[in-house]
């Protein structure tokens, strides 16, 4: 198979050549969780990505901030969580706070007081704990 010249970009050059690889399957797998599978990809939905600092957890970020989604963060690094912020996330916690559930509720904007959708990419108890801020929804069923 050819692929024509218009079908190729040239790799940001502060990439190595297996980041640059990479950034397609991140960036897909990202906007599949947010966009295709979650539904959420909506202006002024509380989003919750977990494990911020890796490749899926930041195009999530970067999508969602593009929707105008309000991103908050979870990690267990400070540095990643004022990483995101800079990069558009309204909040972050660490997870190795006691009790970082009741921190990132007191985050969340006082007219949408709940977590519309976690994209999880850190695994652990975060989201049995997370789901707790979930939008509560009714399903009814005939």
């Amino acid at each position: 198979m050819v692929v024509s010249e218009e079908e190729i970009e040239e790799a940001p050059s502060h990439l190595s050549p297996v980041e640059a690889a990479a950034l397609p399957l991140t960036g897909l797998t990202g906007w599949r969780a947010l966009v295709t599978k979650s539904g959420n990809a909506v202006e002024g939905r509380n989003i919750l990505v977990t494990g911020i600092g890796g490749g899926v957890a930041l195009n999530v970020l970067q999508f969602a901030v593009a929707k105008g989604c309000n991103v908050f963060v979870t990690s267990g690094n400070e540095e990643k969580i004022e990483k995101a912020k800079k990069m558009g996330a309204k909040g972050g916690v660490s997870y190795r706070s006691e009790g970082w559930e009741k921190e990132l509720k007191q985050q969340l904007p006082k007219d949408r007081p709940y977590i519309d959708a976690i994209i999880d990419g850190a695994g652990g108890d975060i989201v049995s704990k997370a789901v707790r801020l979930l939008k509560v929804c009714l399903l009814f069923s005939s």
